[in-house]
């Protein structure tokens, strides 16, 4: 890919993210054609995040701020993430909603931030599409695929000498069993090489996701 066609982002996505921002939320180069309407994407990722987590559309102060924000300066948005919950009752006869995202939106906030872990950490440029994404919240997920999704083993792969990664494993710097921390609680991830590269992350302990290159 030719330099004319990059362009320069955060990572993780601020909107992810609290503020302050901490200091390893790292500028890197992107894919220019990744990172077209990113900010629409941005936000609506983080607004349809905080209505999952509180249980609605009103820009709550227990939100976090970029939802709330977004929420409440975009009627729209709002509505049309209203427009996504279903109400149903479980099986304690409480009733309950259930939202339906548009996956394809997230993906690309979720390949954008995994393809820049992918090249800050490793060195690794990522441009063509990945061959796995996955979105699991962590509510739905089996207690049995939690702990191997958890479970980071670098195994005998070997980062590349003077990679940000093989820094971190000598130093352990913001890292905690093989996971990176940008925010306690709000964004963590993980980058290793198994028969590919893999990028995942845990997103305001609610949402798990994983992308794959082979």
């Amino acid at each position: 890919m030719s330099e004319t066609t990059s362009t320069r982002d955060h990572v993780p996505s601020k909107v992810l993210l609290d503020r302050p921002l901490p200091v390893n939320v790292h500028v890197v180069e992107i894919c220019g054609e990744c990172n077209n309407g990113f900010s629409t994407n941005e936000e609506y990722f983080a607004a349809f995040l905080g209505a999952t987590m509180s249980g609605s559309v009103e820009p709550v102060p227990e939100m976090f701020e970029s939802a709330r924000r977004a929420l409440f300066g975009n009627s729209k948005l709002a509505a049309e993430i209203s427009r996504s919950a279903e109400a149903y009752v479980d099986e304690d006869g409480a009733q309950r909603l259930i939202w339906r995202p548009e996956l394809e939106r997230i993906e690309k906030v979720v390949v954008k931030n995994a393809r820049g872990h992918a090249h800050y950490e490793l060195g690794q440029p990522c441009f063509g599409q990945p061959e796995h994404v996955l979105l699991q919240p962590l509510i739905t997920a089996p207690e049995e695929w939690i702990t191997e999704f958890l479970l980071v083993d670098h195994g005998s792969a070997w980062p590349e000498v003077g990679s940000r990664l093989l820094q971190r494993l000598y130093s352990g710097e913001d890292m905690a069993a093989g996971w990176i921390i940008v925010q306690p609680g709000v964004y963590v991830f993980t980058v290793f090489e198994n028969d590919g590269i893999v990028v995942r992350s845990i997103i305001r302990e609610y949402l798990l996701t994983e992308v794959r290159w082979s």
